[in-house]
């Protein structure tokens, strides 16, 4: 049982951070004012996606573990207390304020150990966790047993050794309304009836749906391929769902429009990752393709200004990466973003009011379809959920409709892989899993403030290794609904259905990391990332414009466009 002093201080701290969370941090050597009898521990989370419950549980069960334990002399047991806030911790206040251990995103990783700002924590991610945390745990693996090898190879960059892990994984996603896709039968049909748009859909007589995006349908070989069914399998059939729904009095999309350019680039990321696969998409972060050659635009089939490009290949070698943004397939996810966000035609009206704020924007999401006015998808970042559940939305909603459970139904639509066509034309034919990528940098490490404070660094260590035992890592999932990009087990049956389809999604698609331990890569990350964060469209490997920021018209421009900015 947690002494109540300890409560009132956490509640205290909660309510200055939800005011500016930075600054309510305490300086370095104040400590937490807890029950000094035991040994303090302060811990920053940033809680803006995936909140702060699952800390709390990882607290509570680690107080309980180590209630008998002395860390320092003339002490027993550990209180540790957390700053939970919504603002990023800089570079500078991980090692300027009193946190000992930092979950964060958007951080930059290469400069957080390249400045010494994080201390090395090889011993805690290479010994297996029954050692580190000396038999309170039953977990025999080693925290790298559980990483990914481009993770391993990433975070040891510098000297072979780990400075820090990865916290959450997030990517940009489509989410759809499943029960209003249901209701308004907004599955493309297996087989077309006449020629008329609503004939590509399912209605009461044609109920078959196509084999959506992956080319199968139903279950080949023991494996369930339906979940995709009738979604588009193609770019093309993404915008006749779009008019078919205006047919049928459903806005097509939404989007937050005070950071419009933020939150589109989820389009752009979506649409070339999965027309181009990871494999190929991994030469952005290599940037060295082998043998292997790459599609890139060499120029256009006529004057025309709407010119369909013609196409070469070319080798990406680590002496010319501005090759990369020759792409086809980014000058086709260009078009596509052109066709959805700057025609205007199937939007929102939240995605062009530059006041509409990201949480708003959920709201009227989630209430569309209670209030006659529905919206079938939101492009947001996968933890767009838990932000509507943290601002108390879904409760709200639920105690003013009695059938908002029964009209919603939140899933995630996969990205079509084709460009053109029909999914008559690829019915059959596996198209590989879908392609994500991470695009929050959220980074697990603890302050170099503590490299001379044995006692104090021996007790930050074994939190955070806690952290990413087993039961620490599914307790996460089975909480957030969120994924940690490492290996490991949860109980699936413990997740909303939300918190299911964005597990699954995740889960089953080609994952692709967003670094790489190319050293050049490092040296230029914010110019080649593929995340949210950095410039992925930037115009040349060297730095300059922002290039896709400015892409406002018909599709049509997007020759000239492409022309000025990738076409050297």
């Amino acid at each position: 049982m947690k002494k109540s002093f300890k409560s009132i201080l956490v509640i205290a701290l909660s309510a200055i951070c939800a005011l500016g969370a930075i600054a309510c941090s305490p300086k370095p050597d104040e400590g937490s004012g807890g029950d000094d009898s035991k040994s303090q521990l302060l811990v920053y989370n940033y809680n803006g996606g995936v909140g702060s419950v699952w800390l709390d549980k990882v607290i509570d069960r680690f107080e309980e573990k180590f209630a008998d334990y002395s860390f320092e002399p003339g002490k027993l047991g550990v209180e540790v207390t957390p700053t939970k806030t919504k603002d990023n911790a800089t570079l500078n206040h991980i090692t300027t304020t009193a946190e000992d251990v930092f979950f964060s995103e958007w951080v930059d990783i290469p400069a957080l150990v390249s400045q010494g700002r994080v201390v090395d924590i090889h011993d805690i991610v290479t010994t297996p966790l029954n050692e580190v945390l000396e038999g309170r745990t039953t977990d025999t693996e080693s925290i790298e047993d559980k990483l990914y090898q481009e993770t391993i190879d990433f975070f040891t960059f510098k000297d072979n050794k780990y400075y820090g892990l990865p916290h959450y994984a997030n990517t940009s996603v489509f989410t759809y309304n499943k029960a209003l896709f249901d209701t308004k039968g907004l599955y493309f049909a297996k087989t077309a009836v006449g020629t008329e748009l609503p004939g590509k859909f399912i209605d009461g007589t044609n109920t078959v749906k196509s084999c959506g995006p992956d080319g199968l349908t139903g279950i080949v070989d023991g494996v369930d391929y339906s979940e995709d069914d009738g979604l588009p399998a193609t770019w093309d059939e993404m915008f006749d769902l779009f008019n078919y729904m205006k047919i049928k009095s459903v806005t097509p999309f939404i989007f937050t429009g005070k950071d419009a350019v933020g939150y589109t680039k989820g389009i752009l990321n979506n649409a070339y990752l999965n027309l181009v696969g990871a494999k190929v998409a991994r030469y952005n972060y290599t940037l060295y393709s082998g043998t292997e050659t790459i599609n890139i635009v060499t120029g256009w089939e006529s004057n025309a200004a709407d010119a369909l490009p013609t196409v070469g290949t070319s080798i990406v070698e680590a002496s010319n990466p501005d090759v990369l943004n020759k792409q086809l397939e980014k000058y086709q996810a260009f078009t596509i973003y052109d066709e959805m966000v700057d025609t205007g035609a199937w939007q929102h009206d939240a995605c062009t009011n530059t006041t509409m704020e990201m949480l708003p924007t959920q709201y009227e999401y989630l209430v569309g379809c209670n209030t006659g006015k529905p919206t079938a998808i939101i492009i947001e970042a996968g933890h767009w959920y838990n932000e509507a559940v943290d601002a108390n939305y879904l409760a709200s909603l639920r105690g003013t409709y009695t059938n908002f459970d029964e009209l919603n139904d939140f899933r995630i639509m996969p990205a079509p892989r084709n460009y053109k066509g029909k999914a008559s034309d690829i019915e059959g034919t596996y198209q590989g899993k879908t392609v994500v990528t991470d695009l929050s940098d959220s980074f697990a490490c603890i302050s170099s403030r503590l490299i001379n404070n044995e006692s104090k660094l021996k007790l930050a260590k074994m939190f955070l290794a806690f952290c990413y035992t087993q039961e620490s890592l599914a307790e996460f999932t089975e909480t957030t609904g969120m994924l940690r990009t490492l290996k490991y087990d949860y109980d699936e049956t413990k997740l909303t259905d939300y918190g299911r389809s964005f597990c699954s999604y995740y889960k089953n698609s080609d994952l692709l990391f967003s670094y790489s331990s190319n050293l050049q890569y490092i040296s230029n990350k914010t110019k080649l990332s593929l995340h949210g964060q950095s410039t992925f469209w930037n115009s040349a490997y060297t730095g300059g414009e922002t290039p896709w920021v400015g892409l406002k018209g018909a599709n049509k421009e997007v020759k000239a466009f492409f022309t000025k900015f990738m076409i050297r």
